[in-house]
């Protein structure tokens, strides 16, 4: 059994989130 806390799905879900919320804020906010 792997020992992992999320599933791959999730940790790719929270990733594309967490890019989206830096494009978006620098995109946004500095340009």
């Amino acid at each position: 059994m792997r020992k992992s806390r999320f599933s791959e799905g999730q940790i790719i879900g929270l990733l594309k989130e967490y890019q989206a919320g830096i494009g978006a804020n620098a995109n946004g906010r500095n340009a």
